[in-house]
């Protein structure tokens, strides 16, 4: 267990990948600054910035929040309303190669849950949005 798994129960991910886009463009379109992000065809990096073999296949963007409370969908809301604007860019993304997931990053130290209802995931798939949800003990 690290200090930074004890401090949070979830953190609500969105995560890009695309074929060729510059993550700068995907920043500029969502008015957000991501967590991570790298472009295709750049010198790949570890977490910690130390090289690893070979170039990114695809840009990668991410942004993530980390929360202490046990309601996660209502950060997964609160993100939708953030997306719901930027569909017509999201559609662009998704038809020229790319993937848009929300991922729910669950610390597996704490007991947690919440239910995702129906009107929910049809938020999700109007967007075409993946939902995916990842333990880390």
């Amino acid at each position: 267990m690290t200090v930074d798994q004890d401090l949070w129960r979830y953190s609500v991910r969105l995560l890009i990948r695309h074929p060729t886009i510059d993550p700068e463009a995907i920043s500029s379109a969502l008015s957000l600054a991501p967590s991570r992000s790298w472009r295709v065809g750049t010198p790949r990096m570890g977490p910690k910035g130390d090289p690893l073999p070979g170039v990114y296949r695809d840009t990668v963007w991410s942004w993530r929040t980390k929360r202490e409370d046990r309601e996660f969908v209502a950060s997964l809301r609160e993100m939708l309303i953030v997306l719901e604007p930027q569909s017509e860019f999201l559609d662009m993304l998704i038809l020229s190669g790319g993937r848009v997931s929300l991922v729910l990053d669950l610390s597996g130290l704490h007991n947690t849950g919440d239910v995702l209802k129906a009107d929910d995931l049809q938020r999700l798939a109007r967007l075409n949005i993946e939902f995916s949800i990842e333990v880390f003990p």
